[in-house]
């Protein structure tokens, strides 16, 4: 009795493991869909003295996710077919508390606060997505910290998430800073293509 037990555990365990999917699914497969740059729980790290807080929920974070949304993610990524859905980080950026945006205090993101973050998207179909969620800017360094989110769209649970650095550049404080998420992206999807050859 005890075997049989142990060989139903052992079954479930080995179906589990089967059936989970890796970046290396997400690599290979035709299509995917971006679902946006999420600034809803980001932080703005001594930049008191160069911007309001108005200035960036009203413009400066509306232009980088709105500019970020015309990258060639096709292209970058090496998938056939990237669809663009950004309403969620959309409603997530408009609905952020402005006052609680600057701040001269270190910060990081936990992986609970990432995952029940994803897992309000509204997602279609039963492919794979992938979002951008922002951690920092950090103006003493010229640099972003932005997480690069793969995950499941029939329930939003994360297939991997890492945390990317992003170094300015470009002239004007839009484009310096648009460079870093540039640069995020540059570094994610060079990793990406690396998982659909193995």
């Amino acid at each position: 009795m005890k075997l049989k037990g142990f060989s139903l555990i052992l079954l479930a365990l080995l179906s589990s493991a089967l059936s989970a999917q890796t970046v290396m699914d997400v690599a290979r497969s035709k299509n995917i869909t971006w679902y946006g740059i999420d600034f809803s729980k980001a932080k703005f790290i001594g930049f008191e003295s160069y911007i309001t807080p108005e200035m960036l929920k009203d413009e400066l974070i509306k232009n980088w996710a709105d500019h970020t949304a015309q990258t060639n993610f096709s292209s970058k990524y090496s998938i056939d077919d990237v669809t663009i859905v950004t309403s969620t980080a959309d409603k997530h950026n408009a609905d952020i508390d402005k006052t609680k945006l600057l701040t001269n205090a270190y910060y990081e993101l936990n992986t609970a606060t990432i995952t029940d973050l994803v897992s309000d998207y509204k997602t279609k179909g039963n492919g794979f997505g992938f979002v951008f969620i922002v951690e920092s800017f950090e103006k003493s360094t010229e640099k972003v910290f932005i997480y690069v989110c793969y995950f499941k769209e029939s329930d939003r649970s994360i297939i991997s998430m890492r945390r990317y650095t992003g170094k300015a550049f470009g002239i004007g404080l839009e484009n310096h800073y648009e460079g870093a998420i540039k640069d995020v992206i540059q570094y994610s999807s060079k990793d990406f293509k690396r998982f659909s050859k193995k």
